[in-house]
């Protein structure tokens, strides 16, 4: 809370308190995550992504398929480089529209 939470309130980048869960998802090297929508009903906007450990990538508008071993994944339609220790927040078409 005080490493991210506080500094995120006193920068007025999120209203104080409104942050009330987070979701840390540890990948090993080549790990990811298929790309998906986070439902608005459960989570609210803007939702904010930081890469801790490593750079990394976070792709749009891939095509995931598992029909066979290994699977495929398409290019991405966009795709956004993060260095380690960058915040990244996701509204709108980013966050409600596409994958």
């Amino acid at each position: 809370t005080e490493k991210i939470i506080k500094p995120l309130e006193a920068e007025n980048i999120v209203r104080t308190g409104w942050i009330n869960s987070a979701v840390i998802n540890d990948y090993k090297p080549g790990g990811l995550i298929t790309s998906h929508i986070d439902p608005p009903q459960i989570f609210e906007r803007p939702i904010f992504s930081v890469s801790f450990f490593s750079n990394c990538a976070i792709s749009f508008g891939c095509l995931f398929s598992f029909r066979k071993e290994p699977f495929s994944v398409s290019d991405p339609l966009h795709r956004l480089e993060l260095n380690r220790g960058h915040l990244f927040a996701m509204n709108g078409y980013a966050a409600d529209r596409i994958t």
